[in-house]
């Protein structure tokens, strides 16, 4: 079986818009399962409507909420535990 490179794909199948996208899912490392989530959908809806210029957010500003919220959720289950 032949393997390729995500750019060794890209150049032998063109500029299909799919495939493009694709392959960025596979560089950034995001599962392709993560397409079956209604929120993922809801996600890239989103992104499409507000056009070409959008601003990507940085990896501080998606890391830092989702972090803080995992500490909070981790404190409230541990105080839970803690005053049984």
């Amino acid at each position: 079986m032949d393997y390729c490179t995500p750019d060794q794909a890209e150049l032998k199948l063109g500029e299909s818009d799919t495939v493009i996208e694709e392959l960025r899912m596979y560089d950034a490392g995001i599962s392709f399962n993560a397409v079956k989530y209604h929120i993922f959908n809801a996600f890239y809806e989103a992104v499409g409507q507000y056009g070409p210029g959008v601003k990507p957010l940085t990896y501080l500003e998606v890391k830092v909420p989702i972090l803080k919220n995992e500490v909070d959720f981790t404190h409230k289950t541990l105080k839970v535990h803690i005053d049984e």
